[in-house]
């Protein structure tokens, strides 16, 4: 197939309110807002929200759209992309203010552990935002498939907040079984906090897991 190219084209236009931006793109309308860090109004979401928000809504679109061609059951997709970038630089630090790793985790209903891994699979593949950041950074992807008991009855989540363990982090660890919870909690805290998880310190963590809402 020759290359084919589409031009897609937003316009930011200051609203007469410092700090703030009205967002046009084919028609459509929406207002940001710079962050109070750069003394804006911080009530709309940031430039950092929309870019998040288009790897996630990206990556919600490929998965439906690759479960359809495939024809895999899926009952529901949640997509939460996170990015880490040093705030100093926003303030004026001599300090690169990039984006230096995204985290994207995948909540598939319905599919097996093999179909949510193609699933996956597409995603990184086709989606022209996660292929465009993963250039710039690492992408860090978690995948968690929920097996429905009944028809329209989906078996809930167990939850870990690193923050409840006592750690400054946003990380929030969900998946169907306190093992796994154990074990990616084990992971996290060894990759990003440089601590080994002990059974003593397991059997804690393992009382701060809850049942999703």
């Amino acid at each position: 197939m020759a290359q084919t190219l589409v031009t897609s084209v937003v316009t930011s236009r200051l609203s007469g309110q410092s700090g703030r931006a009205v967002v046009s793109a084919r028609g459509h309308h929406f207002v940001v807002d710079s962050p109070g860090v750069l003394g804006g109004p911080n009530e709309e979401i940031n430039p950092i929200d929309v870019l998040l928000s288009a790897l996630a809504t990206c990556g919600t679109f490929v998965v439906e759209t690759a479960a359809k061609e495939k024809g895999i059951p899926v009952d529901s997709i949640t997509v939460v992309a996170a990015g880490d970038f040093d705030l100093r630089g926003v303030y004026g630090e001599p300090v690169n203010p990039r984006l230096q790793g995204f985290r994207v985790r995948l909540e598939i209903t319905g599919p097996t552990d093999a179909q949510a891994k193609e699933l996956v699979e597409a995603f990184q593949k086709r989606c022209p935002v996660y292929t465009t950041l993963s250039r710039s950074a690492p992408i860090e992807i978690e995948t968690i498939v929920v097996k429905s008991n009944k028809i329209g009855e989906v078996k809930k989540m167990k939850v870990l907040k690193c923050r409840d363990v006592g750690f400054d982090c946003d990380r929030v660890i969900r998946a169907a079984s306190e093992e796994e919870i154990l074990r990616q909690a084990a992971e996290h805290a060894q990759k990003v906090h440089g601590t080994e998880v002990t059974p003593e310190v397991a059997e804690k963590v393992k009382s701060l897991i809850k049942e999703e809402a």
